[in-house]
Order: structure tokens, then C-alpha cells, then sequence
């Protein structure tokens, strides 16, 4: 162990590299009458990508963020909010503060834990820890991490933080902290043994719980009042052991599980305990299935089976072959929860419901998630009772409460609670005049909520979202209030992530349904949004139903954290032409002040300037596009302008990249502008049945509106579009000459191809996502063909006059690689102007450094060739 003082300042080696380049090009720089620099592409590599919030301490006075570097870099600044004590961590994966906020400890990419002590500002390194291996005591006063050797773990590193004695306990294997005391439980290999053993970090006292030569033992897990669950792997055999807080054990064993269901077994995944100890929750499975074969070389595909092969596989593989079972220790009862016929629920342990369903029963229906039959079984009786019919199961679309008292659930338009002890639904929209369905995403078949964050405790009340504002609602639909009013002011209210919540049990069951609770007493932190200039912001919705805004921005706000105590909020500010700055708020004061703003020196040089474009759909829909400047504007010249479609993107302007090469889709924003570009991003419109003809309307539409300024140059336009967006690029250029130029990456070409293709790595066909997603056909190919060959860009390919370049990774199968080649081959027997790259190795994005380079120079210079050209 070494130890040093903690070093007082923020300044890095990085910093100080940037402030010396930057003061020996400044004689070289272009001065401006508003002093603003001329940007040149050499300074590139100085900046980070950006910053990034982390973690707060309970009391707020001490913060995390990290910022990353295009070295894929990563530095862990820890900082105080009030003084300059600071450290950084370079690669840090992981770290904690602990709950006394006395200490921080985080492991560094040397495989060093570095303890910080908040309160003297010294620090202590600790040698050879594996990475997310360490944790505090639920008091803070102790630290255990594991420790390795050449690559071979040796044992486990305890440390008394108040006198900073260690002591080495060698052979654990695993272990986990008692949620109240200084206790561990842990698996030791001791004696040709593997032993669990519950060690007095007080006393220095080991008490043997179980120990045999012959077994492995796995996922030691606390209950919240200091039960213990744990598995022991013996002769291909599991057994699971309850160890209840007076540390009397209960063991559960494959025999035992046979009584439940003939031929089941305790299958090898991780066991659950409620916060009483009353209740483990484990999954059972065929013993048939625990050893299987190997696998046949073959696979059959049936066009009775309602998925195709790869789903019906995985699904079986990890669902159908598992399922979740009830013990209660003390009475020795056993529960089926999920069986053949609802072979899947939602639940959390401590609830006495769960929601339970069958995938299958009612597919194909080609969307993404099933609809479903939803029932509700009482976990200890097995009683079931039906909710609801034929429900749509994607998660945003189903909410359990908190409590477990009740299940919401979006269907209709409306948002419907069902009590579960009365067995009663209710409709609670229905009578309101509120859109709670998101009409502005344009998709066929079920439409989105606007969503539903949470219940407040005791589930006394469901939040939910329309498309302006907060509603709070009783579950019987007899108080219905709304709280904020956005509707008035063209503004957005949302409630701010990670802000506000309760803890909630980290042992959550199934597909997503849980809720959280949201703690009105102390407070919650809302997003705010202007729908009409995209200022953001925060605001504060107290205990008395008052909203009071805390910031509004002409700039994106985000990231927010708060304290556990409610006293320090951080956050990120932002624009396209300001880099990110991380900032403090004091929530008592309401002062702000700026903790670190990265890329600094980047701020003093001409970026551009922005402004929002209003122009109307075939609909009549007001849209709005973001009309981005290029720097150093003459308004007495005309400028070239590259357009960067995909769906709604005019709110792009609100995000900051920084001039840089290494991107994932071969486009940053201010390498155009900087380089004397406009930069153009349109929102659409899209019509069901014609999702590339809404796209050339509304392009053709919002690039005509910006003519009108009389700023960019009509012949010197080009497109640019990645997936979804390349695909539209692809069919635009069929039917328009208004572009110079384009560039289409992983474009779907050909509609028909790919509505009978699949995506391999998700395991599902493409026909939802032509159907009922982001293609927005609304019917199937065969009721529909000549939709298909009308907004197919291979079908229309004749019409290619422009320019095209196309790029995919020969890896993707999100959008099949193929798609390119197609489009590609098609340019090339018609003899028109195109090229392809193809980038082994890659997926959907560009992930690798020198591709990354590669891709977004080869979509520049082919913009310089089309758009600068002399005339």
C-alpha cells in the first residue's frame, strides 16, 4: 500500500497541452470583428468528445463526471463543490462513494483501488484489484475488493478505512456484504473445500454455514432485514439454501422441486429473496434440458411455428427451458408462477402478484413485442384472474405499480388501471380531452403512450404524461389533477431521470413492467422544453403541487443529478456551437456556478450561428427544420448546404460534437460548418403507406423555405442520411435532381427484399418493422406491393441523376449489407455516378478508429468534388 496528499488542482497534463498549442497558433489565427477565430481543421485532435455526469454523493458535496477522449481515453474527474480539491482517474470503469460520504474509492486502469478520504483528503492505493470487484460496507466503514496476481485471484483485500488497517483473506472466492452489519458472506476454498462462511469484520469471528469438497457455490444474496440465499452446485445437482436471520438453514433440493412439476429440477440461475425473508424466488427447468445434446447441424424452419427459427430458438433457450418458481422457506411451500400456459411473468419479489402472459398465443402478428392475454396470479395461492385481453407488451405500453396493488396499461388511446384485490378496471382518460397518445410518431398500428413515469407511495397516485404535461390520478379514477401547464405555454413537462425515486428493490422479475415511486415530500426535479425556440431547462415540483422553474436555456440542459439530501444539483449545458459545461445548482440559494467547462479554448473560435425554420407538411402539420450557418457568414455570398435527414431532426442544434473525424456515421456537423457549409435538419411528415414519398415532400418542401433566404446556393446541395435516413436519401435521389450530391449509409434499397429478410442478431423478421415501425407501410407486402415498388429505391433507380455514395459494414444485420450492393449493382449496369464502401468488420455503426477516419474523409471529400466544384 502507498500513500500520498491528494494533489489540489484540476489542471491535467491535457489541459496544459491544449493551452500551450493554443497559444503557440495563436499568431497564427484570423482575427474577426467579433474577435471570434477562424477554425482550422489542424486543432481537431485537442478536444475531447465530451463530458458526462456521474455519480453525487448523498450530501452533494462531492461530484464525479468523466470526459472522453477520440483516444477512447476516459478521465474520472472527482471534485468538491465548494473548493479545489480534486483527482482524476484515468480509465476508471468503476467507482463508489460511500453512504457516511466519508470515502470514495474507484479502481484505475492499472488494476490499482485508489481510496480517497473525503473529509482529510489523502489517498491510498491498494495493488492488484480486479476491475468491478470491490465494494463498501452499508456503513462506510469498511472496504472489501478482490485481489489477483498474474491473472489468478488470491482472495479478497479487507480494509478498516477509519485506521486504514488491511487484512488479506485468501481464497474467497465471492462475497457480499450483510445490508445492515459488518458481516460478510462468503464462498472460501480452504482444505480442499469450498466453504461458505459468514465472517464478523467486528470480531474477526468465521461461522461455517456449509462447506464439501465436492461442490461449487453461487450467488450469495442478502435480503434487506439479513436473510441470506445461496446455491450449491454438487454432482450436476443444485440445491438452493435459505439462511434466515437467527442463521437457521433451510434447504431446498431437486426432489423437492419434483413434487412440484414430475422430471424439474433447480436450474443455475440466480436465486431472489424478498425484503422479509419470507419468499426466495428461483427458476425450475427439465432435467432433459439441463443436459442436453449437441446441437443438430440442421435447422428446420416451420411456417406453422409463429416466429421464425432464430426467435422460436432463443426463446425456448432462455424462457420456454426456464421457469420461475416460489418457495416460502418456513412453510416448506412451493409455487408454480410461470407455467406451459402463462410461461412468462413480471413481478417484483416482494410483491404478493404477479403478472403472467403467454408470448405465443396469439402470433405472428408481426410487431416487435406480442399481445397478449394479461393475467394476475396471487404468488403464495397460485389464484389467477384475467386483466386484460390481447395486450400489447412492449414496456412502455404496461406499468406494475410500486406496491403491487395495481396494474396500468395502455390500450385504445386510453390509460386503464386494474385493482387487483377488487378485481375492478378503470378507465382514466377517457374522459379527458388530452392527447396520452403520441400521435407525433406517426406509426401505424398500436400508438405510443406519452408514457407514465411512476406512481407517489404507497401507489396512492399513477403519473402520467399527454403531450404537454404532468396528470397526477388516483388508481380509482376519482381525483384527476394536472399539474403542470405546458399546454398554455408551448412547453413540454417531463419528470427528470434518475431524480427523485425511492429506492426500489433491486429484484425485479421479467420484462420490464416495474415502476418506481416518487417521493412528493422531498420534492421532484421536471425536464422542461420550449416546443417553440427548444429552450431547456429544469423545474421544481414542491410537496404543495407548485411548479417553480429552476433554469430555462437557450441550450440543451442535461444530465441533472441530485443528492440524496436534496441540496446540490448537477448538471450539462450545451449547444451545437458551445461545448458541453458541467455546472452546479445549490437548490437552497438557487446560485449557479460552472464546475468545469470542457473544451474551452474551443469557444473562442467562430462556430456558426443557428436558426429555426417554420414551414408546413402536405397535412397542414407545422414542422420546423434547424438552418445551422456557416462560420464566418458573408451574407453577400451563397454557400453551399449539406441536408442531414432521418426523421425529426431539427433538434439536433441542441447537442455538441466537436470538429473531429472519428465518427460513427461519417458525419460531424462542424466540419461542414466550419468549412463554409450550411448544414440543414428538416423534420417530416409521414403518410402510412408512403414513407419515401412523405420523405421527398417534406424534404423538398423544408429545402425550399430555406431557398427563399437567398443565403445558400440551389445547384450546390447535397444529402446525407444513415439508415432510416439513408434509406430516404437513396429514394429521394430517384425522384429529384434538387441535390448535387449524396451519401446513403446502410440504406435499405430494395422494400420487397427486405420485408422478407431477417436481422439476424435480433433474432426477428423485418416484416413488423416494414409493417407496424419506422417504414409505416401499415399492410404486408402482399396486400400492398405497389406501395412497396413506389417507395423502393431499387424499383425507382432510372430516376438517379445525383451523385451517390453508399457505405454499410459487411457485419451489419440491422440492415442487411446486401441492401447497399443491390442499390450499388444497379448504378453500375445503369452506368451512373456511385461508389460503395464496404467496411469488414463493422456492424450497423463504424466503431473502429481508422474506419471511423476513413468513412467520414471520404464523405467530405465527395462533398468538396460535387458541392465545390468551379462551375
Amino acid at each position: 500500500m502507498t500513500k500520498h496528499k491528494l494533489i489540489h488542482t484540476g489542471f491535467s497534463f491535457i489541459k496544459l497541452f491544449l493551452v500551450l498549442t493554443l497559444f503557440i497558433t495563436a499568431d497564427f489565427g484570423f482575427s474577426q470583428s467579433d474577435s471570434k477565430k477562424v477554425y482550422f481543421t489542424g486543432l481537431d485532435s485537442l478536444w475531447s468528445q465530451n463530458i458526462y455526469t456521474e455519480k453525487l454523493s448523498q450530501d452533494g458535496m462531492w461530484y464525479t463526471y468523466t470526459e472522453v477522449f477520440n483516444s477512447e481515453s476516459r478521465f474520472l474527474k472527482l471534485g468538491h463543490i465548494l473548493d479545489a480539491y480534486s483527482a482524476t482517474f484515468k480509465n476508471c470503469r468503476m467507482h463508489q462513494f460511500s453512504n457516511n460520504n466519508h470515502w470514495f474509492a474507484a479502481i484505475n486502469d492499472s488494476e490499482e483501488l485508489v481510496v480517497v478520504d473525503l473529509v482529510n483528503h489523502n489517498q491510498a492505493t491498494y495493488p492488484h484489484i480486479m476491475m468491478h470487484m470491490f465494494s463498501f460496507s452499508e456503513s462506510g466503514n469498511y472496504l472489501a475488493a478482490y485481489q489477483q496476481v498474474d491473472d489468478k485471484p488470491v482472495g479478497i483485500l479487507l480494509i478498516d478505512l477509519r485506521t486504514r488497517t488491511v487484512k488479506s483473506l485468501s481464497g474467497v472466492e465471492s462475497f457480499s456484504w450483510h445490508p445492515t452489519k459488518e458481516q460478510l458472506l462468503i464462498v472460501k476454498n480452504q482444505d480442499s473445500k469450498q466453504q461458505v462462511i459468514v465472517y464478523d469484520v467486528l470480531t474477526d469471528e468465521a461461522t461455517t454455514v456449509t462447506q464439501n469438497s465436492d461442490s461449487e457455490y453461487h450467488f450469495l444474496t442478502w435480503g434487506a432485514l439479513g436473510s441470506a440465499v445461496f446455491m450449491e452446485l454438487r454432482e450436476g445437482s443444485h440445491i438452493l439454501y435459505f439462511m434466515n436471520t437467527q442463521g437457521e438453514i433451510i434447504k431446498l433440493q431437486d426432489l423437492d422441486v419434483a413434487t412440484l412439476q414430475a422430471g424439474s429440477v433447480i436450474s443455475h440461475r440466480k436465486p431472489y429473496v424478498s425484503e422479509d425473508g419470507q419468499k426466495i424466488l428461483f427458476y425450475r427447468q427439465p432435467l432433459q434440458d439441463q443436459h442436453k445434446g449437441v446441437t443438430a447441424p440442421v435447422e428446420t424452419w416451420h411456417t406453422a411455428d409463429p416466429w421464425v427459427y432464430p426467435r422460436m430458438q432463443y426463446y425456448h433457450d432462455t424462457e420456454l427451458e426456464f421457469a420461475l418458481t416460489g418457495w416460502y422457506p418456513e412453510t416448506g411451500a412451493l409455487v408454480a408462477i410461470e407455467t406451459a400456459q402463462t410461461p412468462t411473468a413480471a413481478l417484483t419479489i416482494n410483491h404478493d402478484y404477479a403478472l403472467v402472459y403467454n408470448q405465443l398465443e396469439n402470433e405472428p402478428q408481426y410487431q416487435y413485442f406480442p399481445s397478449s392475454d394479461l393475467y394476475v396470479k396471487h404468488v403464495k395461492t397460485g389464484v389467477t384472474q384475467l386483466v386484460i385481453e390481447n395486450q400489447y407488451t412492449e414496456a412502455e405500453f404496461i406499468s406494475i405499480s410500486p406496491g403491487g396493488n395495481y396494474v396500468a396499461y395502455f390500450k385504445t388511446n386510453d390509460w386503464w388501471v386494474y385493482d387487483i384485490k377488487q378485481a375492478k378496471t378503470v378507465n382514466l382518460t377517457g374522459d379527458i380531452s388530452a392527447d396520452f397518445q403520441n400521435f407525433e410518431r406517426e406509426l401505424p398500428g398500436s400508438q405510443y403512450p406519452y408514457g407514465s413515469p411512476g406512481w407517489t407511495e404507497d401507489d396512492e397516485h399513477i403519473i402520467i404524461y399527454d403531450q404537454h404535461d404532468i396528470w397526477m390520478m388516483t388508481p380509482d379514477g376519482a381525483d384527476k389533477t394536472r399539474i403542470t401547464r405546458g399546454q398554455e405555454a408551448g412547453m413540454r413537462f417531463r419528470i427528470a431521470k434518475n431524480t427523485s425515486r425511492l429506492h426500489h428493490a433491486n429484484s425485479v422479475i421479467g420484462p420490464g413492467f416495474s415502476s418506481v415511486a416518487l417521493d412528493l415530500k422531498t420534492g421532484v426535479l421536471l425536464e422542461v422544453f420550449d416546443l417553440g425556440d427548444y429552450k431547456t431547462g429544469y423545474a421544481f415540483w414542491g410537496r404543495n403541487q407548485e411548479i417553480a422553474t429552476l433554469l430555462l436555456e437557450d441550450q440543451k440542459v442535461s444530465q441533472a443529478l441530485v443528492s440524496k439530501n436534496s441540496s446540490t444539483l448537477i448538471y450539462c449545458k450545451e449547444f451545437f456551437n458551445r461545448p458541453r459545461g458541467l455546472y452546479r445548482l445549490d437548490l437552497k440559494t438557487l446560485k449557479e456556478t460552472l464546475i468545469y467547462q470542457s473544451n474551452a479554448a474551443l469557444q473562442e473560435y467562430d462556430l456558426g450561428t443557428f436558426e429555426l425554420i417554420d414551414y408546413t407538411g402536405t397535412s397542414g402539420k407545422p414542422l420546423k427544420g434547424a438552418l445551422l450557418y456557416p462560420a464566418n457568414f458573408n451574407p453577400d455570398k451563397t454557400y453551399p448546404m449539406i441536408v442531414h435527414i432521418y426523421e425529426n431532426e431539427s433538434k439536433k442544434v441542441l447537442g455538441f460534437k466537436p470538429p473531429s473525424d472519428f465518427t460513427l456515421n461519417g458525419f460531424n456537423l462542424l466540419k461542414y460548418i466550419t468549412n463554409g457549409y450550411f448544414v440543414f435538419y428538416p423534420d417530416f411528415e409521414y403518410i402510412q403507406g408512403d414513407p419515401g414519398v412523405s420523405a421527398l415532400q417534406s424534404v423538398t418542401t423544408a429545402v425550399n423555405t430555406v431557398l427563399e433566404r437567398g443565403h445558400v446556393d440551389a445547384k450546390r446541395m447535397g444529402l446525407i442520411g444513415h439508415s432510416f435516413g439513408g434509406y430516404e436519401t437513396a429514394f429521394i435521389v430517384t425522384q429529384t435532381n434538387l441535390f448535387a450530391a449524396a451519401v446513403a449509409g446502410a440504406a435499405v434499397t430494395d422494400l420487397k427484399s427486405y420485408y422478407h429478410d431477417v436481422s439476424w442478431d435480433n433474432k426477428q423478421n423485418q416484416m413488423w418493422r416494414m409493417e407496424n415501425q419506422q417504414w409505416r407501410m401499415g399492410k404486408s407486402f402482399y396486400q400492398a406491393k405497389n406501395a412497396y415498388y413506389r417507395n423502393s429505391p431499387l424499383h425507382q433507380i432510372e430516376g438517379i441523376e445525383t451523385p451517390l455514395l453508399l457505405w454499410t459494414g459487411k457485419l451489419d444485420t440491422n440492415v442487411n449489407w446486401s441492401q447497399s450492393v443491390y442499390l450499388f449493382m444497379g448504378l453500375k449496369r445503369l452506368g451512373k455516378k456511385g461508389k460503395l464502401l464496404l467496411f469488414d468488420n463493422e456492424f450497423h455503426f463504424i466503431s473502429h478508429k481508422m474506419n471511423q477516419r476513413l468513412l467520414t474523409q471520404d464523405i467530405y471529400e465527395w462533398m468538396e468534388l460535387h458541392l465545390k466544384r468551379p462551375d
